[in-house]
């Protein structure tokens, strides 16, 4: 099992990585919210360059161009270790699609039922997220 801690807080990741159970960090619009004003780019970038296992950051976008752009810019600046987050709609299926035959990590989060953790399965999620 994988601990991951709901932030985008630098320090708060810090923090939690110092206590030596966590894999890693995952972070959607609300979170960053909390943030307030941010440089959002720069503060994924010191949060991948941690020593996480796994980062994922959501997608704003709506439809599945702008979900596919979002996704292709989060996977260069996170890198490997980047998992897109990406919500269970139509648009979003079809973008999961497309990233993931780009080699690039997916997570269909709010996938509340089994039809929709193997409708993200069958699109080539990395990992269904409840």
């Amino acid at each position: 099992m994988k601990l991951v801690v709901d932030t985008a807080n630098l320090e708060t990741a810090k923090k939690a990585l110092d206590l030596g159970i966590v894999s890693g960090l995952t972070m959607n619009p609300a979170i960053l919210a909390r943030e307030g004003q941010i440089d959002f780019v720069a503060n994924l970038r010191a949060i991948c360059d941690l020593p996480l296992e796994i980062v994922c950051a959501q997608v704003f976008s709506p439809d599945t161009p702008g979900i596919i752009a979002e996704g292709q810019r989060l996977a260069e600046i996170g890198g490997k270790r980047l998992v897109v987050k990406i919500p269970p709609t139509v648009e979003g299926i079809r973008a999961v699609k497309e990233l993931a035959s780009q080699g690039i990590g997916t997570a269909v989060t709010g996938a509340n039922t089994l039809a929709g953790c193997l409708l993200a399965a069958r699109a080539g999620a990395t990992w269904a997220i409840p």
